[in-house]
């Protein structure tokens, strides 16, 4: 009993101990990027493939993803630092090493289409780029039919 405690905790800092080395990592990533842009002068910049999606009629139940292609037209590293979302019905995820000028990246959206009817929801990119610390908003938009209910035939 006690060796199975001693295992979990174990694992749940060992877990813990991943998710903030992986922060650490983007925020050091960011921190060497905004010393070179400083000394250089140079600045990312970015450019999104779209700006919002319509993913039209999406049967309820059914998730969906988009992708939002990113290319960094600027003249120093891009750096994605995080992605917010307006509710807990959207899943991103993004490109997290530097996009290099001239490079590609992507930020996907997964909505889980759980509520029927329409929807406009929001995703916000925050980067490294100098005037942008609010974000940029990107949306998508779309309409979930609701799934017609399974009659229930009584055993007889």
């Amino acid at each position: 009993m006690k060796k199975n405690i001693l295992f979990v905790a174990l694992v749940a800092c060992m877990s813990a101990f991943s998710v903030a080395n992986a922060q650490k990592d983007v925020m050091t990533n960011v921190a060497k990027t905004e010393v070179k842009t400083a000394v250089t002068g140079k600045q990312p910049d970015i450019k999104f493939s779209k700006m919002e999606h319509d993913f039209g009629n999406i049967p309820q139940g059914t998730p969906v993803t988009t992708t939002f292609e990113v290319t960094n037209t600027g003249k120093a590293p891009l750096i994605i630092s995080n992605v917010g979302v307006t509710c807990g019905c959207t899943t991103p995820f993004f490109t997290k090493d530097p996009i290099m000028p001239g490079k590609k990246g992507s930020i996907q959206a997964t909505f889980n289409a759980a509520a029927a009817g329409a929807f406009t929801k929001g995703i916000t990119v925050f980067t490294n780029i100098a005037g942008k610390e609010s974000g940029i908003p990107l949306t998508f938009k779309g309409t979930v039919t609701a799934v017609a209910a399974v009659p229930v035939i009584p055993n007889k």
